[in-house]
């Protein structure tokens, strides 16, 4: 009841945010991986915007893209996410947020 209520209330969910304990182990458990690609799948089927948390690796980030989560948050090293922002067209935001989000 809770959920629906979100998706249909005057002031639906507009960014949904994936824990990063799901995605720091999502590339050695399954199961992880499966919880962050049924967030995508959900975010994808309501129109929402999808955001990893916990992001600290390139393997990770290019994971997520190839998932379909075009934004990212996390520890990442500026100087070695320049290649891919470049590559992808990610940029920047005030608190390392990297995709299409400002």
């Amino acid at each position: 009841m809770g959920n629906r209520q979100c998706i249909d209330s005057d002031q639906p969910v507009k960014l949904i945010k994936i824990d990063q304990s799901f995605v720091r182990g999502m590339l050695e458990d399954p199961d992880d991986l499966a919880i962050v690609k049924g967030v995508v799948g959900l975010a994808n089927a309501f129109q929402r915007d999808v955001i990893a948390e916990g992001v600290e690796t390139i393997a990770h980030g290019l994971a997520l893209l190839q998932l379909g989560c075009k934004l990212a948050q996390g520890y990442v090293m500026l100087a070695l996410c320049l290649p891919l922002i470049s590559l992808t067209g990610f940029r920047t935001g005030k608190s390392m947020i990297l995709g299409m989000h400002e």
